[in-house]
């Protein structure tokens, strides 16, 4: 018995770590997918071990090349998109595509050299480690940072003295991208058609802010600002002002914006919380939607085209390139605009649900300045006629959604998250604000698109 036992050990060892080992190899993307502080914690994924294994045992007699593109190939497939995301800001900046060519080299290069036992045998062990190193970053590392983080934000406070009937109603928060204010657009137009937007909002009861003045011209500083109560006196959000054109600094306030403090604050008085804007919202304490967000890029969403429904199989490959093919294929070429379809789409199908809070982004005006075939972007005049022209456009589709009957039972907060940047000629702080079922001596409060995670939680608490 105990001879068979130690030739059944020896086998096994030879083949998972003496070896190229699937199940050694396939260990740490299993650990960071299946303890994830976003999805939550799914050990089932952990059963895909066993038949890892049986394929090792099945491939013990393959030769060594075609164990090396066979474990290059898988390397590429459950681990490009993590390595990605993780470097993309810090390290590489690259478009996908370059990095996943550069990536396959390295590794089938490193792979094709691992041909004896000991370079086997380090190889697997340096994976064993590192995924034990992987469980305490899960549970320890990302959590106490955010955590952190959040404690250390300094926020304006604003205290509202009005006591507010319908609780229940909904709040949908629609960021405009870029939206300049009408009233300076205007002043230099003449044109009435510049001022369609804030009358048709008027002739529904919204309270229009005309000149609304954002801290910030930048997006990403804007909505980490907006979604936190109001970051403008905040050491970082003031360093990051100082570096808005360099997209690549930005991992903490993509985390300011994912890990917000709202979504904390309606947690707490069981609010649910839906993010069809920039990125999911993973601490809402809600189902995770369908979604692609606009930045999802370079994080990891839910699957809509390869998967239609959640399951452990989807699950399993929600960290593998798979999510991001499925955000290339399902927003297509025209990515901007499709995005933008989404969004209009998703505020005339969704059936809103009381109590709880809905943010949309609206990719528009921002530039490029297209709509699918609808919109093209006129090359004969300069870029600011272009922007006026897709803004009346845009607003105008905007406008006729916000007219269906489903909205005069909810409350909706209209926003830009900066004014028109880049012209001499406009403010590119001041934008635009409008607000549907809210006091009017509330709304006096909010002075800037940043201060409105006050508005939302004081009507939802």
């Amino acid at each position: 018995m105990k001879i068979k036992n130690h030739t059944y050990f020896k086998k096994t060892r030879e083949i998972l770590y003496d070896n190229f080992s699937l199940t050694i190899l396939l260990l740490p993307y299993s650990v960071l997918n299946s303890l994830d502080n976003e999805i939550g914690i799914k050990f089932n994924l952990l059963f895909f071990l066993p038949l890892f294994i049986l394929i090792d045992f099945a491939l013990i007699k393959t030769n060594h090349l075609i164990k090396t593109i066979l474990f290059s190939f898988t390397f590429y497939f459950f681990y490009s998109y993590l390595i990605y995301t993780d470097s993309y800001y810090y390290i590489q900046g690259l478009s996908f595509r370059y990095f996943s060519l550069i990536l396959i080299i390295i590794f089938t290069f490193i792979f094709y050299k691992l041909s004896n036992k000991k370079a086997k045998n380090f190889l697997n062990v340096v994976i064993l480690i590192y995924s034990l190193l992987a469980i305490s970053n899960i549970f320890i590392t990302p959590l106490i940072k955010i955590k952190t983080q959040k404690h250390n934000l300094k926020t304006d406070k604003i205290i509202f003295n009005s006591l507010i009937k319908e609780k229940e109603k909904t709040i949908i928060l629609i960021v405009c991208d870029e939206l300049g204010t009408s009233n300076e657009i205007f002043n230099i137009t003449k044109s009435q058609r510049d001022l369609e937007f804030n009358n048709e909002l008027e002739s529904l009861n919204y309270l229009v802010k005309k000149d609304f003045f954002s801290h910030t011209k930048s997006t990403k500083i804007s909505m980490a600002s907006m979604l936190n109560f109001n970051l403008k006196n905040n050491q970082y959000i003031i360093e990051q002002e100082q570096k808005t054109n360099n997209f690549r600094t930005t991992t903490k306030l993509k985390n300011l914006i994912k890990y917000n403090l709202l979504t904390d604050s309606l947690n707490k008085f069981n609010r649910k919380v839906f993010s069809y804007g920039l990125l999911n919202f993973p601490m809402a304490k809600t189902k995770k939607n369908q979604v692609n967000h606009l930045w999802g890029a370079l994080s990891f969403e839910p699957f809509v085209y390869f998967f239609k429904n959640q399951s452990v199989i989807s699950d399993f490959f929600y960290k593998s390139v798979l999510n991001f093919l499925d955000k290339r294929i399902s927003l297509g070429n025209n990515f901007f605009d499709n995005s933008r379809k989404k969004t209009l789409h998703y505020l005339k199908q969704i059936n809103f649900e009381k109590k709880s809070f809905y943010y949309f982004h609206f990719h528009a005006p921002h530039d490029p300045y297209s709509y699918f075939d609808e919109f093209v972007e006129n090359k004969k005049i300069n870029r600011f006629q272009n922007y006026i022209n897709y803004r009346r456009f845009m607003l105008k589709k905007l406008a006729n959604k916000l007219k269906l009957e489903k909205f005069k039972n909810t409350r909706i907060i209209i926003v830009g998250d900066h004014g028109l940047r880049d012209h001499n000629i406009i403010n590119e702080l001041n934008t635009f604000g409008a607000f549907y079922g809210f006091n009017k001596i509330d709304v006096e409060k909010i002075k800037s698109p940043q201060d409105i995670s006050h508005l939302i939680l004081h009507y939802l608490k």
